[in-house]
């Protein structure tokens, strides 16, 4: 299991996910443990993603560590699609590092068809080196 490291800032939360700075730009989405992830809560996360990256004044990837989600529906997988730009943001990581982890990930990935570089990975670490090498590819 990937835990938060502690040198990460906590930015924001929302009912079912916490929002970490790893890097400048590089946001960690961390589910809360056993939260679903719908419609509703998709639509709050990606608020806060749009406007912590606006409040920065540049794009930014982000880092989706899924072993401590329950799931993510259909409705939550759409509001990602629809609403999240490789202008805004460059590449996402998706990280599993429980056999549950990486199940979702490979899920979210196969079916959300959103149209920015993803990538899964077991752990952080080369997640994160693959993230940075995605930066200037954006602009």
């Amino acid at each position: 299991m990937n835990a938060i490291d502690p040198t990460w800032r906590l930015v924001q939360e929302s009912p079912n996910t916490r929002f970490y700075e790893i890097e400048s730009e590089i946001l960690a989405i961390v589910p809360k443990p056993s939260a679903m992830d719908n419609r509703e809560s998709a639509l709050v996360n990606v608020n806060i993603l749009n406007a912590h990256w606006r409040q920065k004044g540049h794009p930014g990837c982000v880092v989706a560590l899924f072993d401590s989600g329950a799931g993510q529906d259909s409705g939550a997988r759409a509001v990602y699609r629809d609403n999240m730009s490789p202008k805004d943001f460059p590449a996402i990581a998706f990280v599993g590092g429980t056999l549950m982890g990486r199940a979702m990930g490979n899920l979210f990935f196969r079916l959300s068809r959103v149209a920015i570089p993803m990538q899964l990975f077991g752990e952080v670490a080369p997640a994160l080196i693959w993230l940075r090498s995605q930066m200037g590819k954006s602009k």
